[in-house]
């Protein structure tokens, strides 16, 4: 399977998806016009994959988002794809998701917080701060 790959804009952030990795990584900045044309690619990705690797128990995706801004509109997809993520962890792949952070925004780390504790998708996840270059 290829990976997914869909390159940053001024309003959507780089999505890239490595199937033999298994790291999935998304970064930038999320506030597309149109939401579900931006998600849509890469919900269908996850579809493949999921296809692809069900049943196999060995593998551990790493999911790294590093937003710096996202609105609410694709807070709501995020937590879709969160959804369909859950379907490996039924199945016995295991996911760990790493929420990045700028150093001092405290809002985005209350964020990633909020979204991996007061969902009822629960994964295992760690807030990592970075400082901007």
């Amino acid at each position: 399977m290829k990976p997914l790959r869909l390159v940053a804009t001024k309003d959507s952030p780089n999505v890239y998806f490595n199937p033999e990795t298994n790291i999935f990584e998304i970064q930038g900045v999320c506030y597309p016009e149109n939401i579900q044309k931006f998600f849509s690619p890469i919900f269908e990705w996850i579809d493949e994959y999921f296809l692809e690797v069900k049943g196999n128990n060995l593998i551990n995706i790493k999911l790294n988002l590093k937003y710096q801004y996202l609105n609410s509109s694709s807070l709501k997809y995020l937590v879709e794809l969160m959804r369909k993520l859950k379907l490996f962890t039924e199945n016995g792949i295991l996911i760990e998701i790493i929420w990045h952070y700028e150093e001092n925004d405290y809002d985005m780390k209350d964020l990633g917080k909020e979204l991996f504790e007061m969902s009822i998708i629960k994964f295992p996840y760690k807030l990592v701060s970075y400082t901007e270059d």
